[in-house]
């Protein structure tokens, strides 16, 4: 590529994603440099691919582009993957063999990225509209309950419990979110930062728990950043979308709602150790 004033021109035949970062890094470069920099957000499609050999390509590809980027942004930018807050933790086959795969770890632990980044819309609240009359099991008193949403932070669906059907969703049978291998339930609560935090990771393959720690475990970054949204009525979270309405037609038909994303909570997930930065995004229903 070349650079000339604020343009970047590609002299190249590449056309893909590598170019497209790249083209990026070069235009912050030329604008005299940017504060931080994200190689990607929320390519879980992609960092989830595995090759023959169990391999997570697209992931090895990122941390080469980091490479990359920190070689033309230099050390005073950092840098860092913006993962969905479904992806940040690790790969869970959806196969039912139970697998863990923590497949972002060697990215987290390269020495070209500086914080963990993760894009955070967790559910908050499991609302129904009949639960004003008959009561919420998570003690909400209202659809926009402040204080149970606090709660939800650190307990609830993705922490305590899931939903293993869409069924299960309309039913509210949950399931608990428990470990038969190890006894580390955490290795499956997406919403449970902080011991994926401070523990320890290893792979869980053919069930089997791998004995080495990964490259994370190795080398800790220095700070986590997370990005928090919150819409403006019930809605349901889902990975990489905050507004989400999903109606149930049986008994006279039902509708159930989440609030997605969550306030700062820094004390809980850094221990007091790691600084965390938060941007809170609010969007309204259309």
């Amino acid at each position: 590529m070349q650079v000339s004033g604020l343009s970047v021109v590609s002299t190249g035949a590449d056309e893909g994603y590598r170019r497209l970062v790249l083209h990026y890094a070069l235009l912050a470069q030329a604008a005299s440099g940017v504060d931080g920099f994200i190689i990607g957000s929320e390519l879980r499609g992609l960092t989830q691919l595995r090759d023959r050999a169990g391999a997570f390509p697209f992931v090895e590809q990122l941390i080469g582009l980091a490479v990359d980027v920190r070689a033309i942004t230099g050390a005073g930018t950092k840098l860092t993957y913006a993962a969905d807050w479904s992806e940040y933790f690790g790969y869970h086959p959806a196969d039912g063999s139970g697998e863990v795969h923590y497949n972002l770890d060697p990215l987290w632990a390269s020495a070209a990225i500086d914080a963990v980044g993760i894009d955070n819309y967790m559910p908050l609240s499991d609302w129904r509209d009949g639960d004003l009359s008959k009561g919420n099991p998570d003690g909400f008193r209202l659809a926009d309950d402040a204080d149970a949403m606090g709660v939800m932070i650190a307990s609830g669906e993705g922490y305590d419990w899931y939903y293993a059907s869409e069924v299960a969703r309309r039913d509210r049978i949950r399931t608990p979110i428990t470990d038969g291998l190890a006894a580390k339930p955490w290795v499956y609560r997406y919403k449970d930062i902080a011991s994926w935090w401070g523990q320890t990771h290893r792979n869980r393959i053919g069930g089997v728990r791998a004995g080495g720690a990964d490259g994370l475990g190795c080398r800790r970054q220095a700070r986590m950043v997370y990005r928090a949204g919150m819409p403006g009525d019930r809605q349901r979270g889902e990975p990489a979308e905050c507004f989400y309405r999903s109606e149930i037609v049986g008994d006279g038909g039902s509708v159930f709602f989440k609030r997605c994303a969550l306030r700062c909570h820094a004390a809980a997930v850094s221990g007091g150790a790691a600084p965390i930065l938060a941007r809170a995004g609010c969007a309204r229903m259309p």
